[in-house]
């Protein structure tokens, strides 16, 4: 196995960004996404907005660094494993996203999951570069292209697409669930839906082999 080795650069441009990002993530838990500009974040990073604009092009690129590391983290502590069951995988890796997302609290998604926040749209997002900075997607494809050779999913709809699609009702029941107040169960009612979702995709075999 090839350790790669951080240089110094390396390890100060990743302490920076994550210093960035805590500032922000500190001032989305207090305040509505309008007062997060990116003085007020340099203000409270105590950086200068030449050093923001070295690390992150605009304000929707440092909010999704702030879910993409916290999610790849967050996912190296809850790994999931793949099983023959692809509901079933989807709803575990989802279960880690809601979990993240209800750690973070509610002021916070109220904030990011908001119209004003163009970085949480996906879709035609299908290069290398894009699913990386999509870490629970990416591994959900490839739980979908190994329930398609299985025999589990129809072929019709591609593995991108489906994500795509729950990438949608996510985002929906997130946003329904902030407006309720949190009112509702969140996992629960979202299970419900991807659940829903797949009932179509699924072929006979997966019926007779798994209980739905």
């Amino acid at each position: 196995m090839i350790i790669k080795h951080l240089t110094s650069q390396q390890s100060n441009s990743i302490e920076m960004k994550n210093r960035i990002y805590k500032a922000a993530a500190e001032l989305l838990k207090n305040y509505d996404t309008s007062y997060l500009t990116i003085r007020h974040i340099c203000k409270e990073a105590e950086v200068s907005t030449g050093t923001f604009y070295h690390h992150f092009e605009n304000k929707d690129d440092l909010l999704s660094y702030f879910f993409i590391y916290g999610i790849k983290d967050y996912l190296n502590q809850n790994e999931v494993e793949a099983t023959e069951d692809i509901v079933q995988n989807i709803i575990n890796m989802y279960d880690v996203y809601f979990s993240f997302c209800l750690a973070n609290g509610i002021e916070f998604l109220s904030n990011y999951y908001s119209t004003k926040n163009k970085g949480i749209y996906i879709r035609g997002k299908h290069t290398q570069e894009q699913l990386d900075k999509m870490p629970v997607i990416q591994k959900c494809i490839g739980f979908i292209d190994i329930a398609k050779k299985g025999g589990f999913l129809k072929e019709e709809v591609s593995s991108y697409e489906i994500m795509e699609d729950i990438a949608v009702i996510v985002k929906g029941i997130i946003f329904e669930w902030c407006i309720s107040g949190g009112t509702f169960d969140l996992k629960r009612e979202g299970f419900k839906l991807i659940k829903y979702h797949f009932h179509s995709l699924l072929t006979e075999k997966y019926f007779n082999t798994f209980k739905y």
